[in-house]
C-alpha cells in the first residue's frame, strides 16, 4: 500500500495508518466504479476488516458484477457543516466478490477493497479570507480609487465628455 503526499492549503495530509483510523470509527461513504462505462457514486456501508480492507456487505447483484475484479475508489469522510472542518480519506483498490463460509442463514456476498493507494486530508476551517463572500451587489471603489474621467464626468453631472447632463432629456440641455 502505497500514498504519494499532496500538500493542499485546505488541510494537512494524513498518512495511510491514520486514514484507516478515521474510517474505522464510521460505516457509511461512497464507492466510485463504473457502470454502464459511466462513473457511478453509490453511498454504502462499510466496515473495515483483514487490517484495512474496505469491505461492503449485501451489495445487489448489478453492483456485483460491475465491481468484481475491477480498480474502484472508495471515499468517507466527516465534515462540520458549520466551520469545514474535519476529513476526508480516498481509498484505491481492486474489488473482489468474498464469499463467506457461513453456516446458518441465508448465503451473504460481500465486496471487499483491497488497499492500493490510500490518501487522506485534515480538512482546516477556511480563513477568512478564503469564505466565500455573501451574495450582493460589488464593493464600490473609493473616491480616490475611481478614475479622474469617471470623477469629471459624474461630479459635473455630465456624462459622454460633456455633451449634457445626466438624466436630462436632449431638450433639456
Amino acid at each position: 500500500m502505497t500514498r504519494e503526499p499532496a500538500p493542499s492549503p485546505d488541510g494537512i495530509s494524513l498518512d495511510p495508518g491514520q486514514c484507516l483510523r478515521l474510517m474505522a470509527r464510521h460505516s457509511v461513504g461512497r464507492l466510485v466504479y463504473t457502470r454502464h462505462a459511466l462513473p457511478a457514486v453509490l453511498p454504502v456501508r462499510y466496515r473495515l476488516v483483514d487490517g484495512g480492507s474496505v469491505q461492503v456487505d449485501q451489495p445487489d447483484e448489478e453492483l456485483l458484477r460491475a465491481v468484481t475484479g475491477t480498480v474502484v475508489a472508495f471515499q468517507a469522510d466527516q465534515v462540520d457543516p458549520t466551520d469545514g472542518s474535519g476529513w476526508t480519506v480516498t481509498v484505491l483498490g481492486h474489488a473482489d466478490a468474498v464469499h463467506p463460509a457461513a453456516a446458518t442463514g441465508p448465503p451473504s456476498v460481500s465486496v471487499r477493497i483491497r488497499p492500493e493507494w490510500v490518501s487522506g486530508l485534515r480538512l482546516l476551517p477556511p480563513r477568512p479570507a478564503d469564505r466565500p463572500r455573501r451574495p450582493g451587489p460589488p464593493a464600490l471603489a473609493p473616491d480616490a480609487a475611481r478614475p479622474a474621467e469617471w470623477e469629471r464626468r459624474h461630479r459635473s453631472g455630465t456624462d459622454r465628455g460633456g455633451e449634457g447632463r445626466c438624466g436630462t432629456a436632449p431638450s433639456e440641455r
